[in-house]
């Protein structure tokens, strides 16, 4: 393989030039770390990670919400996708427009409606917390 072409602005000397062949931290040298200044402060800060590790194991991993937003991921694109058989019938027969428009408006109506599937997702997502947490919070007390 020949060497790569030289430009005459590099200064770096032959030990130092690199190619694609040379790992990216070959050149760098490990720095210890300092001690901390007060030893109680990393005794403390152990203690709490610690504690934060058996609280994350309790807890179980939501296996039916994951399944639940698995299933609304893959169910989601079906209204998007089931109104483009039907709509250019319809603007066609309904719309009372020019048979060379169809396909104009066509699109305007299916940019429309994910353009508010894009704006009402925030709504519904708020009106869905709402709902949750309200019905949730009864459980709890109950």
């Amino acid at each position: 393989m020949p060497p790569p072409p030289s430009n005459k602005h590099d200064t770096l000397p032959a030990s130092l030039a690199a190619d694609e062949s040379t790992p990216l931290l070959s050149q760098v040298e490990p720095i210890p770390l300092p001690e901390p200044a007060d030893p109680s402060l990393e005794q403390n800060s152990t203690e709490a990670e610690n504690g934060a590790d058996d609280e994350d194991e309790e807890k179980p991993l939501p296996k039916a919400q994951i399944l639940l937003l698995c299933y609304t991921s893959c169910v989601a694109p079906i209204a998007f996708f089931s109104i483009f058989p039907y709509i250019n019938f319809m603007i066609e027969t309904v719309g009372g427009v020019e048979k060379e428009d169809v396909g104009f408006y066509s699109g305007l109506i299916e940019s429309l409606f994910s353009a508010t599937q894009m704006c009402v997702m925030i709504l519904w997502g708020k009106v869905c917390f709402f709902f949750f947490a309200f019905a949730f919070e009864i459980k709890m007390h109950h």
